[in-house]
């Protein structure tokens, strides 16, 4: 393990500018991780990264274009840059916090022999997000077992992507756009299958199988991520109490949000918020 900067329990902030804030960097044999505060709105132009990176936002707005390709953030979506792309990014009004996960040298030669590596992509999928949070989390704390611990979360990551790029290559049916808008508008209250179903046109076995090959997850899996997402972001809001953060997402009491949030993202919803209250 080499550090630029000692860390010791959470981030080591080490330099301030009117642009931003850069914290301590780490690095393990796959990757250097370090995380990046920008205190006002900042526009970068166009440029390239000769490393591959994950990025997790952790606070503001943030946005990267490729082109005329445009990617928008909210705070807990994780960013793909695969290396030698070029871009530019911009951090909204109140600037923003991304935390960096970039990939060695040689680091995807390996799995260019069989998957092609997937182009630039912006998600708040909890597979990613949960992982990035808990690199995240070893970065602020870092002990012995670090190191191969994020490693390995590494490889996952990039394993959950390949998976999603592998699925897109493969076209849905049209009546999949329409399940995914009722679901979205529906989320809280919950849907059935067969109401699912009936505004897809097919039965409710084909919806089922057809979803899982396109969205890697089960109609309730789903729905339970979309109110975990919603929960993370009131959360962050600090506006309301647990309670009313559950009910407000859909789940039936605190308990069962607490329970799936912590299947979900690895962590209860009150060390979630008390987390990003210290950052």
């Amino acid at each position: 393990m080499e550090r630029s900067k000692p860390l010791t329990g959470r981030l080591d902030i080490n330099r301030k500018s009117d642009v931003g804030i850069l914290g301590s960097r780490c690095s393990v044999s796959t990757s250097l991780v370090s995380e990046v505060c920008r205190n006002k709105r900042t526009r970068l132009p166009d440029h390239s990264h000769e490393l591959a990176s994950f990025n997790l936002l952790v606070e503001g707005n943030y946005a990267e274009f490729y082109g005329t390709r445009r990617l928008v953030c909210d705070p807990l979506t994780v960013l793909w840059c695969p290396p030698g792309v070029t871009h530019s990014n911009e951090f909204g009004n109140s600037g923003g916090r991304i935390f960096y996960i970039e990939l060695a040298k040689g680091s995807l030669d390996l799995l260019q022999a069989y998957s092609t590596i997937p182009e630039s992509f912006a998600t708040r999928k909890p597979a990613l997000v949960s992982l990035a949070l808990r690199i995240r989390r070893e970065f602020e704390g870092w002990e012995a077992h670090s190191p191969l611990l994020v490693e390995g979360l590494i490889w996952e990551m990039l394993a959950v992507s390949i998976h999603q790029n592998e699925r897109r290559d493969r076209r849905p049916p049209d009546w999949l756009k329409r399940v995914m808008t009722m679901l979205h508008d529906n989320f809280r209250q919950g849907v059935s299958m067969n109401r699912l179903a009936a505004e897809a046109g097919v039965h409710p076995v084909h919806l089922s199988q057809v979803f899982r090959e396109f969205k890697n997850r089960s109609v309730g899996e789903y729905i339970q991520d979309l109110r975990v997402n919603l929960s993370a972001r009131l959360l962050l809001e600090d506006k309301m109490t647990i309670s009313e953060v559950a009910i407000a997402a859909g789940f039936s009491d605190q308990s069962h949000l607490t329970r799936v949030f912590k299947r979900r993202m690895n962590t209860t919803p009150g060390a979630f918020r008390k987390d990003r209250s210290l950052g």
